[in-house]
């Protein structure tokens, strides 16, 4: 059994745990889905926020450290090209965390930019992106 299970269709209860969990400010979204971790009785630990979707592009927020996967990815990219039908997907990340910076680019993603002061003075972001091609590849064979 996968250690993490996706929630799907509970986006707001999703939404709502994940700004309180993570001290976060509310924002609009197109979607929520949480991350149960299936070693601790299917508790919520984690939650993926798709939102800013412009019929070309949709924005990525991921939450919850050590739990991202291969398979989690692969879902998300599936998500992206079946459900909205993007071009590109766009995630930021606090620019001095290189964990995430190196993970995403072995995914297929590539460093688009810098947005000064994006998480306040001096907490610059990096932005990154995945094209059409690159979500293809990263969900696998026959999705699109």
């Amino acid at each position: 059994m996968p250690r993490y299970a996706l929630l799907f269709d509970h986006d707001m209860q999703v939404a709502q745990w994940c700004w309180k969990e993570f001290d976060l400010f509310p924002m609009p979204f197109n979607m929520a889905i949480g991350i149960l971790d299936t070693r601790l009785d299917n508790e919520m630990v984690g939650a993926a926020m798709l939102w800013n979707y412009n019929s070309c592009n949709i924005e990525l927020n991921y939450y919850g450290p050590g739990t991202p996967t291969l398979g989690i990815a692969r879902i998300l990219a599936t998500l992206a090209l079946r459900k909205y039908n993007v071009t590109r997907a766009t995630l930021r990340t606090w620019c001095v965390n290189d964990y995430i910076v190196r993970g995403m680019k072995k995914l297929g993603f590539h460093e688009e930019g810098v947005e000064q002061d994006y998480y306040g003075a001096g907490r610059d972001a990096q932005r990154l992106v995945i094209f059409r091609d690159g979500l293809r590849r990263l969900a696998g064979e026959g999705v699109m």
